[in-house]
């Protein structure tokens, strides 16, 4: 990932506070889906929205996005969160998939 990449997505997400006044996740979640979507290109991954997870526990879960290659491996997965959020979720979100 380049300076620039970063660099540009630091603007569009200070854009994004100014003009809409917000810096909750949904808002500014487009910004980083970009900056994420030009990483994922230059591995000749993908990211895929909002995939559903079933859990042992038969609920379903959907992180924001999956990195995933050609072979339908996942590499990674992304979840939104703001100043705000706990981040201690993400924890318990990514336990749910894999435990």
């Amino acid at each position: 990932m380049s300076k620039l990449q970063i660099q540009t997505y630091q603007t569009q997400v200070e854009k994004i506070i100014q003009y809409g006044d917000s810096r909750k996740k949904n808002t500014i979640r487009v910004a980083f889906q970009r900056l994420l979507e030009n990483y994922c290109d230059s591995k000749n991954f993908i990211l895929v929205p909002e995939l559903d997870y079933r859990t042992k526990h038969n609920t379903t879960v959907y992180p924001d996005g999956t990195i995933k290659d050609a072979l339908r491996l996942p590499w990674g997965y992304w979840e939104s969160k703001d100043q705000d959020d706990n981040l201690a979720s993400v924890g318990c979100v990514l336990r749910t998939i894999f435990m």
